[in-house]
């Protein structure tokens, strides 16, 4: 039987990862038969393709609200404001839960619960708070940080349910947080298998050899160590190119390594829809996800499950919540996080050899599968149900890879 129920996030018409997430998990909840009252903020406009797909669909209602600076203060007076509309209105007697994806607005959401009496369903993927520091380091952003800290300190202990997005993050949340185990389930992001299906390869690139990365240009992706790792690859085979499938602006750090080590003319950035991704994953050769190791790198990239689906071979930092689901050297080659002259000698052993990565790219496809949004939709269905019918507990592994192949 569906729920009825609030689904709040600020990403849903972002262009980049989280809004692809967002709105792939929206609809496939819809299809599972929820019917959902979406409610997202946006700071720079709507973006009218996304918008279209969420209103063709069955059971789902939408509302964006402007998102103010600075976000943290005015996404906790919405969540606010929402709360008391429930209240007055009586609307909220139609919803079983509320679902958020961001702490400000799940703070504000579970400082009113006396009020509007729904259960507060969490889905983090890590600390916002660390996140943060990661991208600046000015007084500023120390004391957002500070706030959102005490956000996070005081939201995920008080939810009804929490959903992380990896084993890691969900084992940080009991230890940092002290969240009770029993309220925290794992389930991962998703993809869609069926769209990256593999794409036969367009013949103009069949002669060279295409090394690819896809995500942002964040300092933690580790897009340096790749590029340092792409030099070594290409003096052995200078044919090679580096293809960076990103909707963001190369950082000036990154186009000055690309200068110094004089690849300027072998690495190519392409900014890419979403829609057209398979198509992009198809002329690669070799993928590569190289994030750095650190402790709030704990979502795994839906990138990394999409080049999975698109039966590619792939290369991955051994950081722990990549390595939680993986298989080292049968559907994917692990490499230690920052060292670039393993990586390389990774990349140049697939490039050699051509029947290692169609049998890694398989593997990696019949991981995908596990991680298809249906399936992924109906599990944490499933969690939310527990919770609003208070059936059976949750654990904190009852998301993991062993129970969802």
């Amino acid at each position: 039987m569906g729920l009825s129920l609030l689904w709040v996030t600020p990403y849903l018409y972002s262009k980049y990862g989280d809004g692809v997430h967002e709105r792939a998990l929206a609809r496939a909840m819809a299809q599972v038969g929820d019917n959902l009252t979406v409610v997202s903020l946006t700071r720079s406009g709507v973006r009218e393709s996304s918008k279209k797909h969420l209103h063709e669909m069955h059971g789902v209602c939408e509302f964006t609200l402007p998102a103010m600076p600075p976000y943290f203060i005015s996404a906790f007076a919405w969540a606010l404001l929402i709360s008391v509309f429930l209240v007055i209105t009586r609307f909220g007697r139609r919803f079983k839960a509320v679902c958020v994806r961001d702490i400000p607005m799940a703070c504000g959401f579970v400082a009113t619960k006396w009020a509007h009496g729904l259960p507060v369903v969490v889905r983090a993927g890590s600390f916002m708070s660390d996140e943060l520091h990661l991208w600046s380091d000015s007084f500023l952003s120390r004391v957002v940080t500070l706030i959102l800290r005490v956000m996070e300190d005081y939201t995920f202990p008080r939810a009804q349910l929490v959903v992380a997005y990896s084993q890691p993050f969900a084992h940080d949340l009991l230890r940092r947080c002290g969240v009770p185990s029993c309220k925290v389930v794992v389930s991962s992001v998703g993809v869609d298998t069926e769209l990256f299906s593999r794409v036969p390869r367009p013949r103009k690139y069949s002669a060279a050899n295409f090394i690819g990365y896809a995500g942002s240009m964040a300092p933690w992706q580790g897009l340096d160590v790749l590029v340092r790792a792409f030099a070594i690859v290409n003096k052995e085979s200078p044919e090679s190119r580096l293809v960076i499938l990103t909707q963001q602006k190369p950082t000036p750090s990154i186009e000055g390594l690309i200068r110094i080590l004089d690849l300027r003319d072998k690495v190519r950035f392409c900014a890419v829809p979403h829609a057209k991704m398979p198509e992009a994953y198809s002329t690669i050769d070799v993928f590569v996800v190289p994030r750095h190791q650190g402790p709030t790198l704990s979502a795994i990239p839906m990138k990394l499950l999409e080049a999975c689906a698109a039966g590619k071979a792939i290369i991955i930092s051994a950081t722990p919540s990549i390595s939680s689901i993986v298989t080292d050297g049968q559907d994917c080659l692990l490499f230690e996080p920052g060292d670039f002259t393993e990586l390389a000698v990774k990349i140049q052993t697939l490039l050699r050899d051509v029947q290692t990565r169609t049998n890694l790219g398989k593997a990696a496809r019949r991981l995908a599968y596990a991680y298809d949004w249906k399936k992924i939709a109906q599990r944490l269905h499933d969690h939310i149900d527990c919770v609003v019918h208070k059936t059976r507990p949750v654990r904190v592994s009852g998301d993991s890879m062993s129970d969802s192949s």
